[in-house]
Formats: structure tokens, sequence, C-alpha cells
């Protein structure tokens, strides 16, 4: 009986120290609401990936950032006052889980040295702080004329320099406060001393001469038009000329500027979707042949919008044999007899249009919207969208037709609540990126397209307020924030701004119609 009893007694604590490992814990996500450093340009936190990817002003101490954050109720993390984010580091946001983050910073510094018959751009080695200038093989290295210098970030001074001057059968060492333009012997290395943030940065500095025969150094082609870089002596009257690949006639470029041992030139009038070739010219010079294809002046499947297709409840702006690069969310609610985006047949300008209209789905508001991508699935009091289509071209702007009748915003939510009262506005946005994939937005999640994500190439945005009688023309100017040649487009197109926050006016209406992409 006594054995009996403790193996009762031993069953019994097994199955009581088993049971309390078996509770199932609440879902609680680890989230950054809110994140902000001192000196950033911006910020973006994803939280699919987890990962908070910050751009740093040119004077951000990147070793020594000061932080300021919120977090997802219920939610907790360990993080320093001051992060060094010279390196991504790993964090942990608990809950009744744990949520590993990503912090990363990126710093871009512009550094150049600028002197009298300089070929190309200085060479900087930030790990040894050695730059190297390349000058023509006629320019002496005793007599550099050095214009303009920067070496470290927003801020700094170049405060002096130091050399080897030969005197004599003996060298001395020379420093002298750096006042630029300046003319420096520069026939062995030279030191130059940057003042920054109440420190002394020494910079290693050579002046190396090289050949410099004429030379197309790079050519940035659009559909209709390509700029054109070349280097050349410095001494002579240079030319650059083109043809078409499969022609034997050069021409010369008429919009050319010659400075220093540079050369630069702008072509216009080419087709698009054509293999050319440049060269350079100087007297009895001639550079290699340089070859080049411009873009093709590629425009979107139906941007008349006059083929549609009607699925159960929903249309949608696609024929049944055609591409379906257009969608939009109706499909998110059509189910319900609700169909925010259609096919407009008498108020046009060609065709078909756009109609656009703001309402309810599931107790929330709706904004009628269009845009390139698919709809992916109904994700709790919103919506999962895949943004973008695939496209390689640099167009200039987007033009097109649009009708707008707003109504005064009767439903608003967080961030937008002061728009109560104000007259809705509709949006027409357009953005060029180099995404891998697909973007993903969730309205639910409050997961969006920011501007200043990085992948973003190109962007440009109409909003208007005002009541339309009929069609008013728009065109839409891209804004290129550099050269990269994007893989995705995104259209998106909206009768409430603010619809992607449940925010706008029920009965706001926006027809779009004959949609086309300009090129130069």
């Amino acid at each position: 009986m006594r054995k009996f009893f403790w193996l009762l007694l031993a069953a019994g604590l097994a199955v009581a120290c088993k049971f309390p490992n078996d509770l199932d814990y609440p879902l609680v996500k680890g989230e950054f609401t809110s994140f902000s450093v001192e000196g950033q340009e911006s910020v973006t936190i994803n939280n699919e990936t987890r990962r908070i990817d910050i751009i740093l002003q040119e004077d951000a101490d990147i070793s020594r950032l000061k932080v300021a954050y919120t977090l997802s109720e219920g939610a907790s993390v360990s993080l320093d006052e001051y992060l060094d984010l010279r390196e991504p580091i790993s964090v942990t946001v608990r809950t009744y889980q744990d949520y590993v983050w990503t912090i990363s910073a990126s710093q871009t510094v512009e550094r150049y040295i600028r002197c009298d018959n300089q070929v190309g751009e200085a060479r900087f080695n930030l790990d040894t702080k050695t730059a190297i200038v390349y000058v023509t093989d006629s320019q002496p290295l005793v007599s550099i004329r050095i214009t303009e210098m920067k070496l470290e970030p927003e801020g700094s001074a170049v405060k002096s320099t130091t050399g080897y001057i030969a005197n004599g059968m003996n060298v001395d060492v020379v420093t002298v406060p750096c006042v630029f333009p300046m003319v420096l012997d520069c026939v062995m290395e030279r030191t130059f001393t940057v003042l920054y943030k109440g420190r002394e940065v020494l910079w290693h500095f050579k002046a190396l001469q090289t050949e410099t025969a004429v030379e197309v150094v790079s050519v940035d082609a659009r559909s209709y038009s390509a700029r054109i870089r070349a280097t050349f002596s410095g001494s002579g009257s240079p030319v650059l000329q083109y043809r078409l690949a499969d022609e034997t006639l050069w021409q010369d470029v008429t919009d050319i500027t010659v400075a220093g041992v540079g050369i630069s030139g702008r072509l216009s009038g080419l087709e698009a979707g054509r293999d050319y070739v440049v060269r350079a010219v100087n007297g009895e010079e001639i550079s290699e042949e340089f070859s080049f294809r411009t873009e093709a002046d590629t425009q979107l499947y139906n941007s008349s919008f006059d083929e549609w297709t009607k699925e159960g409840n929903g249309w949608y702006p696609y024929s049944g044999s055609g591409e379906r690069i257009w969608d939009s969310a109706n499909k998110g609610t059509a189910s319900l007899g609700v169909v925010p985006t259609r096919p407009e047949e008498t108020d046009v300008m060609l065709g078909k249009a756009v109609r656009m209209e703001s309402s309810t789905a599931f107790g929330q508001f709706a904004a009628g919207n269009i845009y390139l991508g698919q709809f992916g699935q109904v994700s709790g009091l919103g919506a999962i969208l895949n943004w973008g289509v695939p496209f390689t071209s640099r167009p200039v702007a987007l033009k097109g037709y649009y009708k707008y009748l707003p109504k005064t915003v009767d439903k608003a939510k967080d961030p937008h609540k002061d728009e109560l009262g104000r007259t809705d506005q509709c949006s027409i946005r357009i953005w060029l990126t180099d995404w891998t994939s697909q973007f993903t937005v969730n309205t639910s999640k409050n997961i969006f397209l920011e501007d200043n994500d990085p992948s973003i190439i190109a962007q440009g945005s109409l909003y208007s307020d005002r009541t339309d009688t009929a069609y008013v023309p728009f065109e839409i100017t891209l804004e290129y924030r550099d050269d990269r040649i994007p893989t995705y487009i995104e259209i998106a197109c909206a009768a409430s701004r603010y619809g992607d926050y449940f925010t706008g006016g029920l009965g706001s209406v926006l027809l779009i119609d004959e949609f086309e992409l300009v090129y130069e």
C-alpha cells in the first residue's frame, strides 16, 4: 500500500509539472510602431521582414546615434540610448514570443577633389584615408592647381596641407594653410589635415599623370535622347559624332560642351529601341566606338481602359484573353455587392473610362481605386495588394484625363482624423522602382510604399479637391532621383486620397481615361 501511494504521488506530480507547459500563450506580435535617430534623412519600418532601414544625413555620427522609438502594446526591448550602426545590429522584441529585428543604417558622404587638367573623378580609399587624382601627362606635377576639395562630411573644413619641397640639395617639409584655389607641388605624396567636429582627420594625397587618349566614357540613353561623356588631352578642338549602328554616315553632335579635359554632349531626335554608335574625334585622333541602344517607348496595356471583364459581381480592367496588369480592390468587396470601381461608358473621353466611387464595405470606408498589380486577399478589416508590374523604360511623365466630383470627408481614422469636414481629394500617383519582386501593401497593418523608400527611382503625384464639370487634361512629371534603370512601375489612382487609411467622403467619384506615358 505504501508503495502504491508513492507511485500515485509521483504520477500526480508529473501531471502537475507538465500541465503549465501545455498552456497556449496568446500570439502578440512584437513590433516597432515608430523609430527615429538623430541626423536621419529617412527611416523605413518593415513589420513583415522585421527590418528598420535608416538613411543618415552626411553629418550624422553613425557610431553614436541617439535613438527614440515606440513599440506595439505589451512589447519590450533592451536597447541602448545611443546606437553604433557602422554595422547592422540585431535586437529582440519580446512579448509572449521573441521577435528578432535587424536595424541598419547607410550614409553617403560626398567626397571630391577637383583640379586643373584632371582626368576622371578622384579615387578614395576610406580604410587608408588615401586620395588619388589623375591628371593629363602634359600637366606638371610640380604645379597642380587644386580648385575644390571635400574629404569629410558636410561641415568639415580642409585646414592645412603638408608636403615635401625641394630646396637645392635638401628637401624641406612645409605646412601651409588651405585656401582654394591653390597651386601645390605634388611630385611627392602630400597630407591634408581636415577639421571635423572638433577633431583632426589626416588624409594622404597623390597626384599621378596618365595618358589621355580621346575616349567616350559613358552614354545615358533614353528613348529619344542620350547624354554622352568623353575625355581628351585638354588641347585641340574635340567633337562627338554618332550614327545608327546599321548605317555608315557619321553626324556631329551639335549640343556639346568642352571643359578642361571633359566633353559632354546631348543627342535628341533619336529613334526609340534602336542601336547607335558614338565616338569622340580630336584632330587626327579618333576614339574607340561606343555602342548603345535607346530605350523602348513602352506603353502599358489597356491604358485607354476600354477593356473590362465581369467576374461574379465585380468588374475588372482587363479582357478575358488579354494581359492582367490593372486591378482594384473589388475582389474584397464584390461578394457583398459593393463594387467601388467599374467601367464608365457614357461620361468618357473615348471608348470607356474608369469610374471609382468611395463607399463602405464590412462597415469600413472603401475608396474606389485602380492600380498596377493584383489583389491579394482580405486581411482583417483591410486588404493585401501586390503592387507593380515589370518595366525597364524611363518615361518623363504620365498624361491623361480625369474628372473629379468630391464630397465632404465624413469618415476618418488616425492619422487623418483632421480631414473630417474638409473637401475630399482624389489621387493619381506613379512610381518607378528597382524592386526584385512586387511590393506588398497591407492596409490593415498600415504597410504602404513610403515616399522615402530607397527603392524608388522616380515618382510623381497629382492631388485635387476641385469639382470638375468636364474632363481635365493632366501631365504628371516624374522626378528622378538618379539614373538607375527601373525594374517595376506602379500607378495607383483613388477617389479618396487617404482611402488607404479609411478616410474620405462617401460618394466621392473619380473618372480617369486615356493614360499615356511620355518619353524624351
